[in-house]
């Protein structure tokens, strides 16, 4: 199939600029494509209110390919608090993520921010429903803010059913060098995944990851990290004022870690755990399986554990496992 490319424009002397150009989106405007490969590069998307509800960006799995480089999705309106139903990208029937796959190449950054919501997205593999991004080398960036909204479950207004769609959990990220991921102010609300309800973060980045102000509510793992699933092998995931609640998976109810090498999770300023647990082994509210050969670290500081229990049917003459709040599994001690 053909290609097609959307660049910044250059400057009015002929120059390259990297200062992002502007594509308005309003009314039933969108892009589909059924064959072929697409690519943004250095764009901002500006929504309108008035914009059509669903996907601006859409295409198959299967036959297309869409590709978005250093751009921002802006949702802009008159009205205060207005509502939109705009989500940037789905590629239906997708092995990866549904809502949106990210490749960040080349000092490139993907800044998603504003109203925008990922619901009942479905990948055939559980690698990130709504957002599966690979990031690699140097002065990469993803930047995910603005109370953006990752749900899995489907809601029926009657009789309050709710139908599951698929695996996949909300979002899956991987780091390979000297990246940077910045999360502030989401919300994944009743998402499910095999490992890592909410998210999941395999990082070999040596730089500093962060969540501020993140919640995660009654999110499920099929086996460990109800909310978060982080492989730490070098740097650090940084966790303030994150909120998991109702949360519950087989180990690591709210949070499950595997730190090696140079890797350190911090967890701190006013995080919660509320009613998470661990359903058939330990860590309720946290499971760190951490390897003090190394130089891995792990910090809890002024963080709240309420109602969380490490559940263990396998033991008969107790029903309890290890850590209701945190359960800490040491290599080489």
């Amino acid at each position: 199939g053909e290609e097609v490319q959307i660049s910044n424009s250059l400057t009015e002397s002929g120059t390259v600029t990297d200062i992002k150009s502007i594509l308005n989106i309003e009314g039933d405007g969108n892009i589909q494509l059924t064959k072929g490969s697409f690519s943004f590069n250095k764009i901002i998307f500006t929504i309108n209110e008035n914009a059509r509800s669903g996907y601006i960006l859409s295409g198959t799995a299967t036959s297309t390919q869409i590709s978005i480089s250093s751009c921002i999705m802006k949702m802009v309106g008159s009205i205060p608090q207005y509502s939109i139903l705009t989500v940037l990208v789905e590629l239906i029937g997708g092995d990866l993520g549904s809502g949106i796959y990210a490749q960040i190449l080349s000092s490139g950054a993907l800044t998603i921010e504003g109203t925008s919501s990922f619901v009942y997205c479905k990948a055939r593999l559980d690698l990130g429903a709504s957002l599966y991004s690979t990031i690699s080398g140097a002065n990469r960036k993803l930047i995910l803010e603005d109370e953006i909204l990752f749900e899995r479950f489907m809601k029926y207004q009657e009789r309050n059913k709710k139908t599951q769609f698929g695996q996949g959990r909300g979002a899956y990220i991987e780091l390979s060098n000297d990246e940077i991921i910045e999360v502030n102010e989401i919300l994944f609300n009743e998402c499910k995944g095999i490992n890592g309800g909410g998210i999941q973060i395999n990082s070999l980045s040596a730089q500093k990851q962060t969540f501020n102000g993140t919640q995660f509510t009654n999110c499920v793992a099929d086996e460990n990290g109800g909310g978060l699933y982080c492989v730490i092998n070098s740097g650090e995931i940084e966790l303030n004022e994150v909120i998991i609640s109702g949360c519950f998976a087989l180990e690591g109810g709210g949070i499950y870690s595997q730190i090696d090498g140079t890797g350190k999770l911090t967890i701190k300023d006013s995080c919660s755990f509320t009613s998470c647990s661990s359903t058939g082994g330990n860590g309720g509210g946290i499971y760190i399986d951490i390897d003090f050969s190394t130089q891995s670290q792990i910090s809890v500081q002024s963080t709240r554990f309420e109602y969380c229990q490490a559940l263990n049917p396998q033991i008969s003459d107790i029903n309890k496992g290890y850590g209701s709040g945190i359960f800490i599994f040491c290599i080489n001690c």
